[in-house]
Protein backbone atom coordinates (compact mmCIF):
# COMPACT_ATOMS: atom_id res chain seq x y z
CA UNK A 1 0.00 0.00 0.00
CA UNK A 2 2.85 2.41 0.70
CA UNK A 3 4.25 1.85 -2.78
CA UNK A 4 0.78 2.49 -4.21
CA UNK A 5 0.65 5.70 -2.18
CA UNK A 6 4.02 6.87 -3.47
CA UNK A 7 3.07 6.09 -7.08
CA UNK A 8 -0.25 7.91 -6.63
CA UNK A 9 1.32 11.05 -5.17
CA UNK A 10 4.02 11.22 -7.84
CA UNK A 11 1.46 10.64 -10.59
CA UNK A 12 -0.65 13.51 -9.23
CA UNK A 13 2.34 15.83 -8.79
CA UNK A 14 5.26 14.81 -11.00
CA UNK A 15 8.57 16.34 -10.02
CA UNK A 16 8.10 16.36 -6.25
CA UNK A 17 11.16 15.45 -4.24
CA UNK A 18 11.31 12.53 -1.81
CA UNK A 19 10.83 14.71 1.25
CA UNK A 20 7.63 16.25 -0.13
CA UNK A 21 6.22 12.84 -1.05
CA UNK A 22 7.11 11.50 2.39
CA UNK A 23 5.47 14.48 4.07
CA UNK A 24 2.26 14.06 2.09
CA UNK A 25 2.08 10.39 3.05
CA UNK A 26 3.44 10.90 6.58
CA UNK A 27 6.31 8.52 5.89
CA UNK A 28 9.67 9.11 7.57
CA UNK A 29 12.76 10.00 5.57
CA UNK A 30 14.48 6.62 5.82
CA UNK A 31 11.38 4.73 4.75
CA UNK A 32 10.59 6.99 1.80
CA UNK A 33 14.15 6.62 0.51
CA UNK A 34 13.83 2.81 0.68
CA UNK A 35 10.45 2.89 -1.07
CA UNK A 36 11.72 5.13 -3.87
CA UNK A 37 14.84 2.97 -4.21
CA UNK A 38 12.66 -0.11 -4.64
CA UNK A 39 10.29 1.58 -7.11
CA UNK A 40 13.24 2.89 -9.09
CA UNK A 41 14.91 -0.53 -9.02
CA UNK A 42 11.82 -2.17 -10.47
CA UNK A 43 11.59 0.43 -13.24
CA UNK A 44 8.39 2.08 -12.01
CA UNK A 45 9.88 5.43 -11.04
CA UNK A 46 12.90 7.52 -11.86
CA UNK A 47 14.81 10.24 -10.13
CA UNK A 48 15.75 13.27 -12.18
CA UNK A 49 17.91 16.16 -11.16
CA UNK A 50 15.81 18.64 -9.23
CA UNK A 51 15.68 22.36 -9.85
CA UNK A 52 18.07 23.13 -6.98
CA UNK A 53 20.55 20.32 -7.87
CA UNK A 54 20.52 19.08 -4.26
CA UNK A 55 17.31 17.12 -4.58
CA UNK A 56 15.90 14.66 -7.06
CA UNK A 57 12.57 15.16 -8.78
CA UNK A 58 10.48 11.99 -8.89
CA UNK A 59 8.67 10.88 -12.04
CA UNK A 60 6.82 7.72 -13.00
CA UNK A 61 8.08 5.73 -15.93
CA UNK A 62 5.67 4.41 -18.57
CA UNK A 63 5.78 1.08 -16.74
CA UNK A 64 5.01 2.88 -13.47
CA UNK A 65 1.99 4.61 -14.99
CA UNK A 66 0.72 1.30 -16.35
CA UNK A 67 1.21 -0.45 -12.99
CA UNK A 68 -0.57 2.35 -11.14
CA UNK A 69 -3.55 2.16 -13.52
CA UNK A 70 -3.74 -1.62 -12.98
CA UNK A 71 -3.65 -1.16 -9.21
CA UNK A 72 -6.34 1.53 -9.36
CA UNK A 73 -8.60 -0.84 -11.33
CA UNK A 74 -8.11 -3.62 -8.79
CA UNK A 75 -8.76 -1.21 -5.93
CA UNK A 76 -11.98 -0.01 -7.58
CA UNK A 77 -13.16 -3.62 -7.96
CA UNK A 78 -12.36 -4.39 -4.31
CA UNK A 79 -14.20 -1.26 -3.16
CA UNK A 80 -17.20 -2.13 -5.29
CA UNK A 81 -17.35 -5.67 -3.91
CA UNK A 82 -16.78 -4.56 -0.31
CA UNK A 83 -19.29 -1.71 -0.42
CA UNK A 84 -21.77 -3.59 -2.60
CA UNK A 85 -24.29 -4.22 0.20
CA UNK A 86 -24.56 -0.47 0.95
CA UNK A 87 -26.85 1.98 -0.83
CA UNK A 88 -25.42 5.13 -2.40
CA UNK A 89 -26.60 7.13 0.61
CA UNK A 90 -24.98 4.70 3.04
CA UNK A 91 -21.72 4.82 1.11
CA UNK A 92 -21.71 8.61 1.27
CA UNK A 93 -22.45 8.56 5.00
CA UNK A 94 -19.62 6.08 5.59
CA UNK A 95 -17.24 8.20 3.53
CA UNK A 96 -18.16 11.34 5.48
CA UNK A 97 -17.64 9.58 8.81
CA UNK A 98 -14.26 8.22 7.75
CA UNK A 99 -13.14 11.65 6.54
CA UNK A 100 -14.12 13.13 9.91
CA UNK A 101 -12.06 10.50 11.73
CA UNK A 102 -9.02 10.99 9.52
CA UNK A 103 -9.15 14.77 9.83
CA UNK A 104 -8.95 14.47 13.62
CA UNK A 105 -5.53 12.82 13.34
CA UNK A 106 -2.60 14.98 14.50
CA UNK A 107 -0.64 16.57 11.69
CA UNK A 108 -3.47 16.71 9.16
Amino acid sequence: MRQFGVLSVVAAEPGLNQRAVGNKLRIDRTTIVALVDKLEGTGLMERRRGPDRRTSALHLTEQGIARLLEAQEVLAEVHQEFLGPLSAEEREALRNLLVRLVMRQPGL
